[in-house]
């Protein structure tokens, strides 16, 4: 149930909050809330953005960047861009930054998969989940794949 009430939704009892109405957070209050017996709210600072066309429409990229969508931070100034500072847009709505990815799936470079392995998650590494990686992109049986 979507509340957009302040007054309501502090006056609910919940087992959990999640701050944060992103990708994240999004998941893990619909994993959380898969027990019925398990109350979770989540707040977000955006609101739900699912007929504005600027999030739905891919030939729109770019639209919605600057604009009330979009807490368009700025990265600090850098030495190695001569000083200059970058735009760095992140969503405000209930989606968060996935708002702003116009259907656009990416995957990191193999270094950053194989990082997480070393911090201690044995199964995450670039070999270990490509076959993942492919299904998601492909949607094929992942016998298919021929990494």
């Amino acid at each position: 149930m979507l509340l957009t009430n302040a007054t309501l939704f502090a006056s609910t009892v919940y087992h959990y909050i999640i701050v944060g109405g992103g990708t994240a957070g999004l998941t893990v209050a619909a994993r959380l809330s898969e027990n019925p017996d398990i109350k979770v709210g989540v707040i977000e600072a955006g609101l739900w953005q699912n007929e504005d066309p600027r999030v739905y429409i891919p030939g729109l990229i770019g639209a919605a960047f600057g604009s009330e969508l979009d807490w368009a931070f700025q990265a600090a100034p850098s030495e190695i861009l001569n000083g200059r500072s970058l735009s760095w847009q992140r969503g405000k709505m209930l989606g968060g930054s996935s708002g702003l990815n116009f259907m656009v799936w990416g995957k990191a470079g193999e270094s950053e998969y194989d990082n997480w392995e070393k911090l201690g998650n044995p199964g995450w590494s670039w070999s270990e989940i490509l076959y993942v990686l492919f299904y998601s992109a492909y949607e094929q049986d992942v016998g298919s794949c021929s990494y």
